[in-house]
């Protein structure tokens, strides 16, 4: 799935309303970057709805845990702020 198809389907981050490509510098990233966070994103959101908790900002459980150690070791290699940790 590409930035621009993620688009259209998720314009705007539930929690602070941003688009997506202002999440991470998404519009700066290589192809290949841009690709894995974008998967991680969705997986984290797909976990989410499977409990029925997608506005639930405060649940988590062991699968979402390790997505999010993912996703803040590559906030921490190129220092862009996520939304959702």
């Amino acid at each position: 799935m590409s930035a621009h198809e993620l688009m259209q389907i998720w314009p705007a981050c539930g929690r602070c309303k941003h688009s997506l490509d202002l999440h991470g510098l998404l519009n700066l990233e290589p192809k290949e970057e841009r690709q894995r966070r974008i998967k991680v994103a969705v997986r984290m959101d797909e976990l989410l709805e499977d409990q029925n908790r997608l506005q639930d900002f405060t649940y988590t459980d062991e699968d979402l845990c390790s997505l999010k150690r993912y996703v803040l070791l590559m906030a921490d290699a190129d220092k862009y702020i996520l939304c959702r940790t």
